[in-house]
């Protein structure tokens, strides 16, 4: 680059690269490396314009002996599409896990490792190959079931999980009165640390999660889900997160729905919702399509229904930027069963024509949900390659059900020292928030975090647990008869 730029006009030009370019400019010099590389710059570096977002795929082969999941990624253009279709190698950790969100170029997997009974969430960026493990807090066992989410601030550019725990009315005959709040635990990558949400605007105790709002939308800054309220005849309804103030809403469903099989997806940037149920007249699968206007949650519209003359819908994976889905579709040639084969097409509503991926398999192997939009990012850019983001929760607790959440006042206890808000440590770096309430009453929150390395963390937990329970107990002044203290990885 010219010398007669000064190094401000540099970096509005570098600001306007593509990510590929950024990385290797990142060895032309050490103030480049340095300006590339730094927090401020990857916060707020935005694709250029003209650069078509992609879509990521994961299906299986049946046939194949390895019966391993297969990512594929297309470049969402209107010339080449969808000729330009690359395979994508994803990081080990994720080989056996699920995708359950994308946020800003990052991928969120989820997975359970029996080995070490907990379970790790996976954040990847595909652009410049690097991710991050975090060890999900605290096992949860029936009645109670949780969720996570995961999006990006929108204005901070600081990637946020959150894991909603809530009752199951199945598992506990709907007798949810003695139990406390929904728990709402929020992570964020800059501080490394998963914390009770301050938020009084969580989750009421009657709503509920099903198994396909595991899988997420992100639109701007909410996070959406499918969800249900038990106490009204299982009333279907979205809840939605608000990734800057950690609050939840609820967003109530239109009128003029079938109700037979129910998702949420994006388009662009707009909130749609999936009808899918059998047409009476063709007795095929068919699915409307309704969009939430403008970010109304009271402003929805039928845009249109997806239908086929020689094939049945089964499923929407999610849309292109131009605004057609992406559907898997069964061939009515074909007796309807699991192992039955199905293909990944891209629906065109106005012609009500199909043009084929080539992406085939059978229907359980190509899952609901698995189709995500990414723009290309540095986030993660300033972090090992990687890293696992190690956690322990102790939980203080008096007489509430094992696995249940504090409510968000925490557990008080008396103490006459400390200020508005004092941090404990001991030598075992055992980090505890107390929050003066009065003159002499204190509270702490119920969750104390410690993340120490995997050869500390197995040393706590296999030899000091006993003695590091009583320490905490001895230290806090808290009576053995009325306080508890358990560790769980």
């Amino acid at each position: 680059m010219s010398p007669h730029l000064t190094f401000d006009l540099q970096i509005e030009i570098i600001n306007r690269l593509p990510v590929k370019s950024l990385l290797q400019f990142r060895s032309v010099c050490k103030a480049w490396k340095s300006l590339i590389d730094s927090s401020h710059f990857i916060a707020g570096y935005n694709a250029p314009p003209d650069q078509p977002q992609h879509l990521m795929m994961s299906y299986k082969v049946r046939e194949e002996e390895d019966n391993e999941v297969k990512y594929v990624g297309f470049v969402d253009d209107n010339t080449t599409f969808p000729q330009q279709k690359f395979f994508l190698t994803i990081p080990h950790l994720a080989r056996e896990a699920i995708v359950i969100g994308s946020s800003h170029g990052l991928f969120c997997f989820k997975h359970y490792f029996p080995t070490f009974g907990t379970e790790i969430v996976l954040l990847w960026n595909p652009a410049i190959r690097k991710s991050i493990a975090i060890v999900v807090p605290n096992e949860v066992h029936p009645p109670f079931h949780y969720v996570i989410g995961f999006g990006v601030c929108p204005h901070t550019k600081d990637p946020k999980l959150v894991k909603v725990t809530y009752i199951s009315h199945y598992s506990f005959m709907g007798r949810r009165s003695c139990f406390p709040c929904q728990q709402v635990m929020v992570f964020t990558l800059s501080s490394g640390k998963w914390r009770t949400s301050r938020s009084n605007l969580v989750p009421r105790k009657s709503i509920e999660f099903p198994t396909i709002a595991s899988s997420h939308t992100v639109i701007g800054q909410f996070i959406y889900w499918f969800a249900v309220d038990g106490t009204k005849g299982f009333r279907n309804l979205i809840m939605s997160f608000d990734l800057s103030t950690d609050e939840f809403k609820e967003i109530h469903l239109p009128n003029g729905l079938r109700k037979a099989f129910l998702c949420i997806s994006r388009l662009r940037d707009s909130l749609v919702l999936l009808d899918r149920y059998s047409n009476s007249t063709t007795d095929k699968q068919v699915c409307d399509v309704w969009m939430m206007e403008h970010g109304d949650p009271k402003a929805f519209t039928k845009l249109y229904t997806i239908k086929s003359p020689d094939a049945s819908v089964l499923w929407t994976e999610g849309f292109r930027n131009n605004g057609e889905p992406i559907i898997v579709m069964h061939d009515d040639d074909e007796d309807e069963d699991v192992f039955s084969q199905c293909a990944l097409v891209v629906y065109e509503p106005c012609l009500e024509h199909i043009m084929d991926l080539g992406i085939r398999g059978p229907r359980m192997s190509i899952s609901s949900g698995n189709s995500y939009t990414y723009m290309e990012s540095l986030l993660l850019l300033n972090h090992d390659d990687g890293h696992i983001v190690e956690v322990i929760i102790f939980t203080l607790r008096g007489d509430i059900p094992p696995c249940a959440a504090s409510s968000s006042n925490g557990d008080s206890l008396n103490d006459s020292n400390g200020g508005d808000l004092q941090q404990v440590s001991d030598a075992d770096g055992i980090d505890i928030e107390i929050e003066k309430l009065s003159k002499n009453h204190r509270r702490i929150p119920s969750k104390i975090a410690v993340q120490p390395s995997l050869q500390t963390l197995w040393g706590i937990w296999s030899s000091y647990k006993p003695v590091l329970g009583r320490n905490l107990n001895r230290r806090l002044s808290t009576p053995k008869d009325t306080m508890q203290c358990s560790g769980r990885e």
